[in-house]
Order: structure tokens, then C-alpha cells, then sequence
């Protein structure tokens, strides 16, 4: 990430997921995490497509594995 820049907020859409799986699995998860997002290059606010990280018994409801992420950013202040 360019050294000027900050990244101030950044949202998943959809904020929530359902999920759909094995009882045992499904009560130790209170959150579900993405794969990394490059950062590098980003110079202004935007969106990437972000695959969800979950346990492959784990089905995503309504949806793919993938979602939107928006991000917004803001110069640093020297």
C-alpha cells in the first residue's frame, strides 16, 4: 500500500452469510473471513471480489463463495 495512503473503512456485501453445515462446525464460527485482498496499488476508494474462507463442509446459502468489498480510502496526513 502506497505510504500516502490509509485505508479508513472497509465493508463486505453482503455484511452477512448464511450458513448451512454440520451443527459441530457451524457453533464455533462467529466470524467468516475472506481470503487476503492485495492492497498494493490501490491509490482511491473501490470494490474487489473477495473469496469467503470457510471449512469445505460448510455450504453458503443463497449465494456463492465470493463477495464484494468495498473500500474507502483517505491521504495520509504528513
Amino acid at each position: 500500500l502506497n505510504p500516502d495512503i490509509l485505508i479508513k473503512k472497509c465493508t463486505p456485501i453482503p455484511a452477512k452469510v448464511k450458513l448451512r453445515g454440520p451443527e459441530s462446525i457451524l457453533s464455533s464460527i462467529s466470524t467468516v473471513y475472506t481470503e487476503p485482498i492485495k492492497v498494493d496499488g490501490i491509490k482511491a476508494s473501490g470494490e474487489v471480489i473477495s473469496r469467503l474462507q470457510i471449512d469445505p463442509s460448510i455450504k453458503v446459502e443463497d449465494m456463492g463463495y465470493e463477495v464484494r468489498v468495498r473500500y474507502w480510502v483517505e491521504r495520509r496526513l504528513p
